[in-house]
């Protein structure tokens, strides 16, 4: 009995180490993991050539660049590019748009790179400066509403080379109040406008 209950005990380990054998063999063929790499760039360029910038974006968002899109100028100006956000970007809120939009008035001198129109094609001025990649920038924003949408503008406009670059932040945040209680979330819009202003700071002038 004594040596059966030796003999059984010594399968079970034989066999154990069969096991262990097989695992070792399937495992150390693996490939290993590809460890994540934390500084792998996030982001494109929308470079344009003729007007000689280019500026940088999240690969998640969406470009476009119709010739029909919206632009500011007083006079006819050229819309360029536009960078948005996708309609999912913020489920469950009452997001609902956000894009950073690229235009140029070529033949357009600094003091006359202030003025704006807006959505009421009311003629404006801008008064406040600020410095976007060291370029100086005039600056405003407005507001407007659609639809049961407010839909809010940061307007930029910079001189360079005798051509007028506007960059224009536009939000579209719908009335809480279109929806069901308890439906969605209100959304903190602080998030988009730092989203947005990060593609700002990426804007840059090629020659």
């Amino acid at each position: 009995m004594k040596y059966k209950i030796l003999g059984f005990a010594f399968l079970i380990v034989a066999l154990a180490a069969v096991i262990s054998l097989i695992y070792y063999v399937e495992v150390s063929n693996q490939k290993p993991l590809e460890p994540l790499n934390h500084k792998r760039l996030e982001v494109r360029t929308y470079t344009n050539d003729l007007f000689g910038f280019e500026v940088k974006y999240d690969r998640a968002y969406a470009l476009s660049t119709a010739a029909d899109l919206e632009n500011y100028f007083r006079t006819k100006g050229q819309t360029l590019a536009t960078i948005a956000m996708r309609y999912n970007s913020y489920p469950n809120t009452n997001f609902g748009s956000a894009q950073a939009t690229f235009a140029v008035r070529e033949g357009t001198a600094a003091e006359n790179c202030i003025y704006y129109v807006t959505g009421a094609n009311t003629s404006s001025e801008m008064t406040e400066k600020i410095s976007i990649n060291g370029k100086e920038a005039f600056t405003a924003e407005f507001t407007g509403a659609a639809a049961g949408t407010k839909y809010t503008t940061r307007l930029y406009h910079i001189p360079h080379n005798n051509t007028c670059y506007e960059i224009s932040l536009t939000t579209g945040i719908a009335n809480i109040g279109n929806y069901e209680q308890g439906t969605v979330m209100e959304l903190n819009e602080a998030d988009i406008w730092q989203r947005l202003g990060a593609v700002v700071n990426t804007f840059k002038f090629t020659k």
